[in-house]
């Protein structure tokens, strides 16, 4: 049986599914429902790690149990992700090396793209190899936030596996702050 409850945090509310297993879904939602509740036993656990997390214990959501529905190559994909601590980025393409995939860089991000349990599988820790924030299902401005919540000043390029091209080299892009990144056109996405 599937438990539902509400959490309102700095970033919105998230919307947290647990049952026996674990945590199934934990998602950014515009607001609860009218009487909605604080869940029970199978979600009690979640809320509290949110709250802690929130409240500065970067590591509080590490231990929680998940059981999220998905595909084998996903569930292969959030479970290297759960291996990125608080403070650490990777691109897409140091995800899909991890995994023993160079080439699977798009389907990398499809599955980051389809995480169901936000901040547990910390989706918002891949960025682009340019330096960039990179993507995320919840809006850039709370990518930013998290990533400065977990101590990430800076976002650099990510040096790219050497493979045998007769292409020129690209010229090194400058690191800049995170929060400058954020200034620059189109990376803000719309509510």
């Amino acid at each position: 049986m599937s438990e539902h409850a509400w959490s309102k945090t700095r970033l919105g509310w998230l919307s947290v599914t647990a049952n026996e297993a674990g945590l199934t879904r934990l998602v950014f939602a515009e607001k609860p429902p009218k009487g909605h509740g604080r869940g029970g036993p199978f979600t009690h656990r979640a809320l509290e790690a949110i709250e802690r997390y929130f409240a500065g214990e970067l590591n509080a959501l590490d231990a929680l149990t998940i059981a999220p529905a998905g595909t084998a190559f996903q569930k292969l994909v959030w479970a290297a992700l759960r291996t990125v601590r608080a403070g650490a980025t990777l691109s897409y393409a140091e995800l899909a090396d991890r995994l023993g995939r160079p080439r699977a860089v798009r389907a990398v991000g499809q599955a980051n793209a389809k995480n169901p349990i936000a901040l547990v599988v910390p989706c918002h820790r891949v960025v682009s190899s340019d330096g960039s924030l990179g993507g995320y299902a919840w809006g850039a401005d709370r990518k930013a936030w998290l990533l400065a919540h977990e101590n990430v000043a800076r976002l650099l390029p990510r040096p790219r596996a050497s493979k045998p091209t007769a292409r020129r080299a690209e010229a090194p892009l400058a690191a800049l702050p995170l929060f400058e990144r954020l200034a620059e056109p189109g990376l803000h996405a719309a509510p």
